[in-house]
């Protein structure tokens, strides 16, 4: 009946069973790997964040707000994937040497004002952006440079074409990574909600605490960038620093 070849259908077929239980094997096996790379600020910033952290805590605005550790204060420069294949790593530091050797040393300013993503009707993330527009230009450029990664991958010198191919594959990873139209602009997290947000939180916030007064610096040297790997743990994401790349002076 028709009925009956629906059902079939709908069925997977034996191939494709196998198929499944072959990519869940290996993905047991193999330790694919979250990354992404970033910059981090230092421990004079990490401290002054610290502290801004630790009295917005006593806030009403930011009672549904989980803090981000204070040595996991970022600013995302490019994400890699969720599961890239560990044998890929030493093409893409390869390559990642490669994008930013014409990068020089800079200087970032945290703008010291409460912002949200993606909206303050349905806020996910608090964060903090960067003051300076020379220096989100700077950021943004960067990011592009790192954006088509594992296209350069794909034809790096340093391992066959072929296996960073089937690599790139077997990660599920996207050679033609595109920037949206709407992209985010470069920020460092401070918190993101996960209880109730407060009504009219924009109106409280700009309202209560226009702006911080930071009680220490909120500029910091960019020297180096960093591939990151985030390992899931009980307690949440630790940040595991897989290896820093030097910006050099002329």
């Amino acid at each position: 009946s028709l009925l009956n070849y629906e059902a079939k259908k709908k069925l997977p077929s034996p191939k494709a069973i196998l198929c499944e239980n072959f990519l869940m094997l290996r993905s047991s096996i193999t330790k694919f790997k979250r990354l992404f790379i970033a910059i981090y600020p230092t421990e004079e910033v990490v401290d002054t964040l610290n502290e801004i952290a630790d009295y917005s805590k006593r806030l009403q605005e930011f009672s549904g707000v989980k803090w981000v550790k204070p040595e996991q204060y970022h600013i995302t420069l490019q994400f890699l994937g969720n599961s890239v294949h560990p044998d890929l790593l030493e093409t893409i530091e390869y390559n990642i040497e490669e994008s930013i050797r014409k990068i020089r040393p800079f200087e970032i300013e945290l703008k010291p004002t409460f912002e949200v993503f993606p909206s303050w009707n349905k806020p996910r993330v608090l964060h903090f952006g960067i003051a300076e527009k020379s220096q989100k230009k700077r950021i943004k450029k960067i990011s592009k440079e790192l954006l088509n990664i594992y296209r350069r991958c794909k034809s790096s010198t340093s391992a066959s074409k072929s296996k960073n191919q089937m690599l790139i594959q077997e990660s599920n990873l996207d050679l033609n990574i595109k920037p949206s139209n709407k992209q985010q602009q470069p920020h460092l997290t401070l918190g993101r909600w996960n209880g109730i947000v407060v009504p009219s939180l924009k109106k409280s916030i700009l309202y209560n605490h226009p702006t911080i007064e930071p009680p220490g610096e909120l500029i910091f040297p960019v020297n180096e960038i960093h591939l990151v790997e985030s390992v899931q743990t009980d307690k949440g994401y630790n940040h595991k620093i897989l290896k820093s790349f030097e910006l050099i002076n002329p």
